[in-house]
């Protein structure tokens, strides 16, 4: 007997303190791309202060 393949499920989570009234989905797309830009900018600034270049060890 063949073992049978399932078709797996992707699944994303969005977790909020906001209100449900509040958490729309257009409040939630508005404030995820908004988080894009904020890590775009994160990435960048550290390569133009240098700080990809450096490791921090225990």
């Amino acid at each position: 007997m063949q073992p049978q393949l399932k078709t797996q499920l992707t699944l994303t989570v969005f977790f909020t303190n906001e209100l449900e009234e509040i958490a729309t989905l257009p409040w939630i797309a508005d404030n995820y791309s908004a988080r894009n830009w904020i890590e775009v900018f994160y990435r960048e600034t550290k390569s133009w202060l240098g700080m990809t270049e450096y490791q921090v060890r225990d």
